[in-house]
C-alpha cells in the first residue's frame, strides 16, 4: 500500500484493543495488542507520528524521580526532551518507514523502529486501515 504521510491500523471501536502481527525487514516481531499500529514515511514524520512519540519535559521529569535522578535543570531536560522526540523526524526522501505500535502491551521484542519492509497481519474482528487521514479499508482476521 502506498501512501505520502501515514497508516493507521486499529479496532473500529476505540475501546476495543487492536491485535495483529508485525513483520518487519523479514524479522517477525511477534503478536502486538494495542491502541494501534501508525507507520510513517518521512514526510509524515512530523505530524502524527510526532506527536503520538513526544516527550514533554513533565515526562521526563516523572522518569527522572522515579529512577531516582535529581538536579537536572530545566534547560538540559528541555533539551533532553526535544532530542528524544526528534529522534524519528526523517527526511521524506528516505526510503524506510517508522512504525509505532501505540500504547502497546506485548512481550514481543520492539514495539517501534525504522524499516524498509513491513507486514501487518491482522487478528481482529472489526478493524480498519486509514491511509493518510482520507482511505479506509476494513480489516479482519488474516488481512
Amino acid at each position: 500500500m502506498l501512501c505520502l504521510n501515514e497508516v493507521f491500523c486499529a479496532e473500529r471501536d476505540v475501546s476495543s484493543a487492536s491485535r495483529y502481527c508485525i513483520l518487519k525487514d523479514g524479522l517477525d516481531l511477534g503478536v502486538f495488542k494495542s491502541s494501534g499500529l501508525i507507520v510513517s514515511t518521512g514526510t509524515g514524520s512530523t505530524g502524527w507520528l510526532y506527536g503520538a512519540r513526544q516527550l514533554t519535559v513533565k515526562q521526563l521529569e516523572e522518569i527522572q524521580g522515579i529512577m531516582g535522578s535529581l538536579n537536572v535543570d530545566e534547560a538540559t531536560n528541555d533539551a533532553l526532551a526535544r532530542n528524544l522526540s526528534e529522534e524519528t523526524i526523517f527526511p521524506r526522501t528516505d526510503n524506510r518507514m517508522y512504525f509505532y505500535v501505540r500504547e502497546g502491551f506485548s512481550m514481543t521484542r520492539m514495539s517501534e523502529g525504522f524499516c524498509k519492509h513491513i507486514k501487518i497481519t491482522s487478528e481482529m474482528l472489526n478493524g480498519q486501515v486509514v491511509v493518510d487521514a482520507w482511505y479506509h479499508r476494513d480489516l479482519s482476521i488474516g488481512d
